[in-house]
Parts: C-alpha cells; structure tokens; sequence
C-alpha cells in the first residue's frame, strides 16, 4: 500500500474522531460514586502560588470535565444523532462555555457528559442540592443554573460569578373580580378585637363616670339617675360630640382622657377608612411571602429546589404545593391550585414569555424580591486533593469580564428571544402601587390601637383614686371635728339655719358639703322666697334674701327632677336646730332645716 492512500485513510478516521467526540464522551450513571472524571490541577495551583503563571492563564491549554443536564432545546442542546447543534442555537449553556473557553484558553468539547434530572420515582427523596454536590463531586463543572445558598456553600460547593438572577419573586394571576356590595365593609378599618375594645370601653367609662356621681354628688351638673344616660353620653363622644358637664377634678380627668381618646381613635377610624374606600378600586395583590402566609395561601413551589429549601426553612407552616417541574408550577398557578407561585426572577423572564403558560398575558410579579440571589455554573470547593477551586476562580474572573462587557447581558437577550414564542406588553409590578401594605388589609391591631386605651384606662385609674383619697379624708375630717366638739360646748359645730342660704363663703363650703339637700334649699329659695319666709317684712329675712348671691350655672339640675321632689315631708318637725350641721346634712334634713329656720326666723321677726 503506497503512502498517499495510507495519509487519506489516517485523515479520515481522524475526521471521523473529532465528530464523534461531539457526542457526550462521558456516560456515568446518576449518584454513581465509584467514579470520578476530575482533572488534576494542583500542578497549576502551585505555579500559580509561585507567581509562575498569572490568574487568567491557568486554565491555558488544559482540558475540563463537564456535566449538562438532560438535553434541552435551549439551554444545552443535542441533535438527533446525539451530537452538539453546529448549525443554529446550541443553547444558552454551550454559548457561555464556548466564550468561556475562548477567553481562558481551556477545552472542554471533547470531554462532556449528561446526567438526567432528578426524579422523584426513581432517586426517592434525594434533592437538588444533593444531586449537585454529586455532579461537582464528579466532574470539574457543573455547567446548568444553580443557585447560590448558605446550606449549599456549606457542603463544599463553590459558585462562581453568577450570570442568573436567582432571585425568589412571587408571581400571580391578574384577574379582575366582579365588584359585589360589602355590607359590612365600614368595620373593616379596625380588626374585630379592636372593635369589640371599643365597645367595652364605652359602657366601662359610662359606668366609671355614673360611679363617680354615686361617690360624689355633684361630680356633673345632671343628675345621673341610672347608667344607662351615662353610657349613652359616653357613647356619642366616639362620634365627636362631648356632652358631659365635669364638677369634680376626678370627672374633669376622665372627660378628658375619654375625649382625648375618641379625638384619637376617630382619627384613625377616618383615615383607614378612606384607606380602604380608595384600595378597592384596584385588585388586592400579596406584597410579600409573609402575607401570603399568614393568610394561609396555597404557595406553588418547584419540589426540592433552592426555594423550595428557602420556604422549608423560613416557613414550616406554610400551604406549600410542591410540584415536580417548574411547568407543573406554573399550571397550578393558571388552574387557581395555587393562589401565589414562588419562583426565581430569571425563570418568571422566561416562562411569561411562553404562550403555553402565559398566552392571556395575566401573569405579575407583584411586590418586592424575597431574596436577592445569584445564579450559574457550579465547582466543588477544593483546595488539596484535585484543586478543583482553581477552576472557580479562573472562570469568576473571566464571567465578571463577561457581565462588564455586556457579552453575558446579549446572551440572556438572545436565549429569551429563541426560547420564547409570546410577548406580552411588559409592565413593571415588582413595586406596584395598588398592591396592598402586609397589614393593611386586616385593619388596625390592638398593637395599633392599644396605648390609647392603655392612656385612657390610666386617667380613669388616677380620677378614682383622687375620689377615694378625697373621701378619706373627709372621714378623717369628720372624725376630728367629732372629737374636738365632745371636749367644747357644741356652740361651732351645731347647725346653722343660713348654712343653707347665706352669702359667705364659709357657708358655701358647708352648704357643698352637706350634698343634694341643701342644694335643692337652695334653689328653692332662690326662686320661690315667698314659700320660706312668712312675713317678708322682716328684717332678717330680707337681708337674707337680699344678700344671697347669683346662682351659679351647676345648680341648674335637671328641673323635671327637681319638680317631682315632694313639698312637704312629715319629718320636718324631727328637724331640731342644735343638731350638728354635718349629721342633719346627712340624715337628709338640710331641705326639711332650712325651711324650718326661715319660718322660725320669720315668726320671731312677726
């Protein structure tokens, strides 16, 4: 055989050779940990360590070992031979690791392999982050879009410089309800404990104040008779109308306090529920996972994924629906299986541009990113056995030349135009204004609400306890001058006739504190001298009625009660004028005393 056809031959089987190491050249079976096709680079490390090579020439010349997921059309794609696509789109992984080699000089076409997803039939509760540590535990790249997490750094796995925008969103359906009439939607600015608070403080402070006019008679200018009036006044104070008339400092503290109180409370009533009128014009979004939660929404996640891990363990008790395929995600989504869909902000990019899911262009990212995360290639994190870190810090320097120079930026723009077959108008929802506030819909919380009643319950507390320190007082008043009048001749402490009626202002004290009695003596002679006084030519009598001093406002006393009161009681003639003052006051015979004392008066002067 000559030398020419032996050379063509050599040629062709050389030919042959390079096609047919397009093709997958590593077959190892999934979680298969008997083999290892990782390349030694400590021989590299060390040059580098010594300063004989630069960074972004340690990977010149040499060979890696990668692994793809299953064959995809867009992400990594094989022909019908099972062969990488020459002609057309190879798919988004095999463009960045074209560059990738391109730049830092490695190969990696010749020494490839596939590995079949995760299956939940056939690899039982295995998870992603497992099925990972095994791919970078066996190959020196893992080249697909993992995202980057704490609990997967920690089992070894090193990312380097992401180019996938792995962040978790939560997407949802915009779809516009019917509006329907909300009988009950004026309560909704409060939370119903809220609500039930306030009631109980209006019938408690009704009660507080009635109490105050059984401890002290003349704490309103009213007579209070049951408490149903006082409850009544203190409930048209939440409506902004004071009607209650303080005589005391223990009933001027509790209309203030409660006043203050209705002045707040309206307020916040007012402005919440114009908050709410206006918010029902648009359609109620979930802001945030949080609200999702605590309303108890059904979450479609991506079973045993990043966020799948990232819901696990933020929020055990969660309604999570777990779907083997992000596609099986997003139709629980469009089916209403699911009211809310956590996913990665790169792969809403990409399935809201798919007509099979988002054909009625109805699917919003609303509210903020849970979690901001990258995304990318994978390498397992080692420093001594094969230095497999060399190889993650080679390509996180060249990635980040690829994110400065725009290259990574026109690659995703180029996979979404191949890979998408819809557009829809795109509308930014991430900080949506119509979406609700986390609290906002529940109404307002005693954790709101409460220190206005804690402040209001505060002043009730202080005005009763000026009342009960005033009253032991007063005992101990009484108890002194009681005494003190056993050792005197009674002269100072017997009853006065004009207590009830002279112009002094020693008398005044004495004429409040013998109470009602002396006040309805009061009024009376005011009015009606003439029933009093049998001779109004009488000097005595004159001068009183003359020197008695303009009636002040708070005894003007519901005049209705005032008529009923009998004129004229069978025990006037027990009134005996040198009984002390203070125990005629309240034997109730201040009325009976005082008439009697200006018809004895009277008589004398006749």
């Amino acid at each position: 055989m000559s030398a020419m056809p032996m050379r063509a031959l050599l040629v062709a089987l050389l030919l042959q050779l390079a096609v047919a190491q397009q093709a997958p050249f590593y077959n190892t079976r999934k979680f298969d940990r008997s083999v290892n096709n990782r390349h030694d680079f400590c021989q590299q490390h060390l040059l580098l360590f010594n300063n004989s090579i630069a960074v972004k020439d340690a990977l010149r010349g040499l060979e890696l070992s990668v692994v793809f997921g299953s064959s995809n059309r867009y992400n990594f794609a094989l022909d019908a031979r099972g062969r990488l696509i020459e002609d057309g789109y190879p798919g988004l992984y095999v463009v960045l690791m074209d560059e990738l080699a391109e730049r830092a000089g490695f190969s990696w076409r010749n020494s490839f392999g596939v590995a079949p997803s995760l299956n939940a039939s056939t690899d039982g509760n295995k998870t992603w982050t497992d099925y990972l540590e095994w791919r970078v535990d066996t190959f020196d790249l893992s080249a697909s879009r993992w995202s980057r997490s704490f609990f997967r750094m920690n089992r070894g796995i090193s990312f380097p410089e992401g180019w996938y925008d792995a962040s978790i969103i939560l997407v949802e359906r915009d779809v516009s309800k019917p509006k329907t009439f909300q009988l009950w939607n004026f309560l909704k600015p409060f939370h119903p404990f809220v609500w039930g608070l306030i009631g109980f403080s209006i019938i408690a402070t009704g009660l507080m104040y009635w109490g105050l006019e059984r401890l002290e008679s003349n704490s309103d200018a009213r007579i209070l008779e049951n408490p149903s009036g006082a409850i009544f006044l203190s409930a048209i104070t939440f409506s902004q109308h004071f009607e209650f008339r303080p005589n005391t400092s223990a009933a001027r503290i509790i209309s203030f306090s409660w006043a203050f109180w209705a002045l707040i409370t309206g307020a916040a009533y007012t402005a919440n529920l114009a908050s709410f009128l206006v918010s029902q014009k648009h359609e109620m979004k979930v802001a945030s996972l949080d609200q999702a939660v605590r309303w108890s929404l059904p979450i479609c996640v991506h079973r045993l994924s990043s966020t799948d891990q990232y819901m696990t363990d933020k929020y055990p008790n969660a309604h999570v629906i777990r779907k083997e395929k992000v596609k099986d995600a997003y139709d629980g989504l469009l089916t209403g299986e699911c009211e809310v869909l956590a996913t990665e902000k790169s792969t809403f990019d990409q399935y809201e541009r798919r007509g099979d899911v988002n054909g009625a262009c109805d699917l919003r990212w609303y509210g903020r990113m849970e979690k901001i995360v990258s995304g990318g290639f994978a390498t397992a994190m080692d420093t001594g056995t094969y230095c497999t870190s060399l190889v993650s810090n080679v390509l996180d320097l060249y990635l980040i030349e690829m994110s400065s120079d725009g290259f990574i930026e026109s690659a995703w723009k180029q996979f979404l135009n191949t890979a998408t077959d819809h557009q829809c108008q795109v509308t930014d929802t991430s900080q949506d204004s119509t979406s609700i506030n986390d609290d906002s819909e529940e109404g307002l919380t005693i954790k709101d609400m409460g220190g206005i009643f804690v402040f209001h319950y505060m002043l009730c507390a202080i005005a009763f306890a000026l009342v009960f320190v005033g009253k032991f007082r007063k005992k101990q008043l009484k108890h002194r001058r009681a005494k003190q009048g056993g050792d005197s001749n009674g002269s100072k402490d017997r009853f006065d006739e004009n207590a009830c009626i002279s112009p002094t202002r020693s008398s005044t004290r004495q004429r409040r504190a013998m109470g009602t009695s002396c006040r309805k003596s009061m009024w009376i002679s005011d009015h009606h001298p003439n029933d009093f006084i049998a001779n109004r030519n009488d000097v005595s009598a004159r001068n009183v009625y003359a020197n008695e001093p303009p009636k002040p406002p708070t005894q003007q006393r519901n005049d209705d009660v005032r008529k009923s009161e009998p004129e004229s009681n069978p025990r006037l003639g027990d009134c005996i004028l040198e009984t002390p003052q203070e125990e005629s006051c309240e034997l109730g015979l201040g009325f009976e005393c005082a008439l009697a004392a200006l018809t004895t008066k009277s008589a004398r002067g006749a």
